[in-house]
């Protein structure tokens, strides 16, 4: 059965570096498939930078709707722009 999510039902997550809503997970009743919608502010000029990491058990897909940025992969590094998207497999 189809189901609509509204953004402003979607779960606060606290993590660090970054304001993260929760819009779709198994808690939704989603099977395999997570959706977050996640901003990463511009840091503040002396601020620390969130450190790299990666997840070994599942794949991630990210599309860049505002801003730039730049990722790492063990494949290199990635500029990023509005409109890209990168997948970055388990």
């Amino acid at each position: 059965m189809a189901r609509v999510f509204k953004q402003a039902e979607a779960k606060r997550i606290g993590l660090p570096g970054r304001n993260v809503l929760k819009i779709v997970s198994g808690e939704q009743g989603a099977g395999g498939v997570t959706l977050r919608l996640v901003e990463v502010p511009v840091p503040a000029p002396g601020d620390l930078m969130r450190g790299p990491h990666y997840h070994s058990n599942f794949e991630e897909c990210i599309f860049v709707l505002s801003g730039v940025g730049t990722t790492f992969a063990d494949s290199g590094e990635y500029a990023l722009l509005p409109g890209d998207t990168i997948l970055m497999p388990a």
